[in-house]
């Protein structure tokens, strides 16, 4: 029986790409795709940039007027 090849790796893309494509991809701007990821050295799939986008729009902002 032939062994089924582990599921192909979803491609990885750099954050300098995401960001300017951030608009197409995301439905955000460029400037919301920096923030969300902010500390990211290596490149990632575009779920997991998916992912820390929500993360960085549900995190509650720290520091705002009352």
């Amino acid at each position: 029986m032939i062994e089924k090849k582990k599921a192909q790796e979803a491609p990885k893309f750099t954050c300098s790409d995401l960001i300017v494509a951030a608009l197409t991809l995301f439905k955000v701007t460029p400037e919301v795709m920096v923030g969300a990821l902010y500390g990211v050295n290596d490149s990632i799939t575009i779920a997991q940039a998916r992912e820390k986008l929500s993360d960085y729009l549900t995190r509650p902002i720290k520091g705002g007027k009352k």
